[in-house]
């Protein structure tokens, strides 16, 4: 995916931003082209979710994109909590950022629910669940 989208930037620029478009976006934070889908459209930006990384963010360059019936790579995943744990602390979610590393771990993970749009998943990580990690710090 990455090699078709170093091309992006001789992709026609994208001139109407119907939300839910997919297209090819300039990541401000490190200048490489993603494909995201439209959130919405404003003056100050395009907010978009890029499709194959999981994450949202605003970018002011968007192009059509020729090859938009690749399947995403990514899709939107909710961790199992306890029961008992209605939501999760701050503590808890720094944690969780921290021993995710930026992307960087390797987590196991098993579907639970893929009913929605929201997938229901168990991560594993060092073989231990991750919510069993982090359920002390939820008391």
């Amino acid at each position: 995916m990455l090699e078709r989208l170093q091309a992006a930037p001789s992709f026609l620029p994208l001139s109407i931003f119907d939300i839910g478009t997919i297209c090819a976006a300039k990541y401000l934070e490190n200048g490489q082209w993603r494909r995201p889908k439209i959130l919405s459209h404003s003056e100050e930006g395009t907010e978009v979710l890029c499709i194959d990384y999981g994450n949202i963010t605003i970018t002011n360059e968007t192009r059509t994109l020729p090859f938009i019936n690749v399947p995403p790579l990514s899709k939107c995943c909710t961790m199992k909590k306890p029961n008992s744990i209605n939501s999760c602390p701050l503590d808890a979610c720094k944690i969780f950022e921290e021993l995710a590393a930026g992307g960087k771990t390797m987590f196991q993970f098993e579907i639970l629910d893929d009913i929605s749009n929201l997938l229901s998943v168990k991560l594993s990580f060092n073989g231990k669940n991750v919510a069993d990690i982090l359920v002390p710090l939820y008391f």
